[in-house]
């Protein structure tokens, strides 16, 4: 880096800590490797087939990747582990028109009433991996095609049910403990059910929950779930480190398995399949948001070349980080470098994240990263400029680090004809307290960085563009002190609209034009909260979903807002897909759902949960497809029908006012699900 030649190389290592094999990290994971993994047991796991075209090179053949499992959940044969074998005579046969639920989450209750049969001793869920779990599991049964963790099968799940229910009633501290759902005796365990609040059973309730004796019993049987609880938040890291790695083998898991049902249980029809509709209510803030994280390009290879008759769909959550000033968008010049006031806070016990991103046309034959960075400490100590050089890294201090890569996205084929590289730095900063290691910890304070262009040897048909980004920064318990995620102070961003109101991109007027822009470029500042939706979620092929208030369809605070002209130009898609309520009304706190016992319901808000809602509304809508026994015809789930759908609706339902594109995309669409609570009618 100008100033300082680089270090060290960081993307191909050849460590101690990964038994001497060379193995591809991000940035992320060198970082975690520098500063926790002394602490942690760290393993080379081979990743998911349909992570192969992910490989160096643009080889076709499995890689591996350092993820910190804990020693007792890992696989202790070496793979390859393959689809699952034999487990069609552990579940019930699903009917051939059947539409599988795949639900990605943490803290999924199985034996959760609301995914039992119409006797309520059986279980709809026919397959669920704990990926943080003991392999081999509480009784042993563990299968051996599985890289790591724990998997129960439907007959597993209802044998343990018929043991641990007296007089009709099922005690689920005593089945949760016996399917391994919870460890408390392990430090690194599941015991994401023993909280107050369970988020995978909240969004497998909106997703797939019903109540058994409501529904006609045939139409229940056709909505099998498979079901797949991540490691603990530790294990996934606090920015969502491995989040991805974890992910890519839960859809990989969930669509083999679907694929082994189908082959086992109807041979005779090779053809055939069962659809597959996937929820993962989980997301990052920073990232390319171009369509190519590894979770996009992973399931566009799952999906690809799949029968008509058996598609797959994902949904994402939009996002809740609107309001968390941790997004930037600034065009960036020479002589006029981009100034971005960055806040750490005392007593934070994570390490904090920016990402920095420019993209040029073309194909650039430089290493070099374009962007000159020069970091301001709060004592007014300067570090740099620093320009990077793609795989290396750079110390700026002992507590702080950049690292910097470049990435193209050469994409051929219409619609989108791309040719672009893209440039990433990654500024890594440690702990403002560390209790944990005698590494030095980073100074608490508002940080400036500095993004100069260096117009040596880069040539662009457009101006060049700055991408800042705060990334999530989630703590390892609810409501834990110790995560204090860092933000963009910036002067001229405005907390509040003028009506006192929490601010957002775009005006939501009673009437006229629903594109009001509240941040026109060059009056706010770089920051804004254009741009800020999930950095997981911007493939056109993926069901991206935010949120508004039910009642009057304002679209909510936290949902995040879009950024047509960013995504485009990446080639992803324009907007979110549509938007779900994740509200009822004024005085109405979030979406009622079932908590992490039978008995328990609880409110929670976010897009994550409007992101169930689609998963239900786009099942419907795939038995009705299969109903209809004509792949050509109806409505098959897709992005392009969901949008279509909440256009029309949107264009005959009178809400109190316009919403902008950038908030709800296409429209919005009516709460859908069971579980309204009549508060207005008590005692009517």
């Amino acid at each position: 880096m100008a100033g300082r030649k680089p270090k060290t190389q960081w993307r191909a290592t050849k460590a101690e800590e990964t038994g001497g094999e060379e193995i591809t990290l991000t940035p992320y994971m060198h970082w975690w490797l520098e500063r926790q993994a002394p602490d942690h047991q760290s393993l080379s796991v081979r990743s998911a087939p349909c992570a192969a075209a992910l490989c160096p090179d643009g080889e076709d053949a499995p890689i591996k990747e350092v993820v910190p499992l804990p020693d007792f959940a890992w696989n202790p044969v070496e793979g390859p582990h393959g689809p699952p074998t034999g487990a069609a005579a552990k579940t019930d046969k699903p009917p051939k028109d059947a539409v599988i639920i795949g639900v990605i989450d943490e803290g999924i209750a199985l034996a959760h009433e609301r995914v039992r049969l119409v006797n309520g001793q059986r279980s709809r869920i026919i397959a669920a991996w704990q990926q943080g779990g003991r392999f081999g599991g509480p009784n042993g049964s563990t299968p051996q095609d599985l890289p790591f963790g724990h998997e129960l099968y439907q007959s597993d799940i209802n044998t343990l049910m018929d043991t641990h229910s007296h007089a009709g009633w099922l005690d689920e501290d005593a089945f949760n403990r016996a399917a391994g759902l919870t460890e408390m005796h392990y430090p690194m365990g599941a015991n994401a059910l023993e909280r107050v609040i369970a988020h995978g059973s909240h969004v497998m309730d909106l997703a797939a929950g019903e109540e058994a004796n409501e529904i006609e019993p045939k139409r229940l049987a056709r909505m099998p779930i498979i079901a797949v609880n991540l490691p603990r938040r530790e294990t996934i890291g606090m920015a969502g480190t491995f989040l991805q790695f974890f992910v890519v083998h839960a859809m990989q898991r969930i669509v083999d398995m679907a694929d082994a049902m189908w082959a086992e249980h109807y041979p005779d029809d090779a053809q055939g399949g069962f659809p597959v509709v996937i929820n993962l209510s989980f997301g990052q803030h920073a990232g390319p948001k171009n369509g190519t994280s590894q979770i996009e390009k992973a399931f566009a290879r799952l999906t690809a070349g799949r029968d008509k008759k058996s598609p797959v769909r994902l949904v994402i959550p939009a996002g809740n980080g609107n309001l968390s000033r941790g997004n930037a968008i600034a065009p960036i010049v020479k002589d006029t470098p981009v100034q971005i006031p960055w806040r750490m806070l005392p007593e934070d016990q994570s390490s904090n994240f920016v990402e920095l991103w420019v993209e040029m046309d073309g194909e650039v034959a430089s290493d070099t990263h374009p962007v000159i960075v020069t970091l301001t400490a709060p004592n007014g100590q300067v570090f740099g400029p620093f320009q990077g050089q793609d795989g290396h890294h750079t110390d700026v201090s002992g507590a702080m680090r950049i690292y910097a890569e470049k990435l193209s996205r050469f994409d051929d084929d219409p619609p989108h004809g791309i040719k672009k590289t893209l440039f990433r730095y990654v500024i890594c900063a440690a702990p403002t307290l560390d209790y944990h290691t005698p590494l030095e910890s980073c100074e608490a304070g508002l940080w400036q960085v500095a993004c100069a262009w260096d117009e040596t040897g880069f040539k662009t048909s457009e101006r060049p563009v700055l991408y800042g980004m705060v990334q999530v920064d989630q703590a390892a318990q609810p409501g834990s002190l110790r995560n204090k995620r860092s933000f963009f102070d910036a002067k001229a961003y405005q907390l509040y609209d003028p009506t006192g109101r929490r601010g957002d991109a775009y005006a939501y007027p009673a009437k006229g034009d629903a594109s009001d822009d509240l941040e026109p470029e060059a009056t706010m500042g770089p920051v804004q909260r254009k741009g800020t939706h999930n950095a997981l979620a911007s493939a056109p092929e993926v069901i991206v979903v935010a949120g508004h208030r039910e009642s009057d369809g304002r679209p909510a605070e936290y949902s995040a807002a879009t950024y047509a002209p960013e995504r485009q130009r990446y080639g992803a898609a324009p907007t979110v897909t549509a938007s779900f309520p994740t509200e009822r009304a004024p005085a109405h706190f979030g979406l009622r759902a079932a908590g992490p016992r039978s008995a328990a319901t609880i409110l929670l808000r976010g897009t994550s949960f409007a992101a169930g809602l689609v998963t239900r509304h786009v099942v419907s809508e795939l038995l009705a497809w299969r109903d209809a026994n004509s792949p050509e015809g109806g409505t098959d789930g897709s992005p392009r029908s969901i949008a279509k759908q909440a256009a029309a609706h949107e264009a005959t339902t009178p809400y109190q006012g316009p919403a902008a594109a950038g908030k709800v995309g296409a429209g919005r669409m009516p709460y859908t699900t069971l579980r309204r609570v009549d508060r207005l009618t008590w005692g009517a």
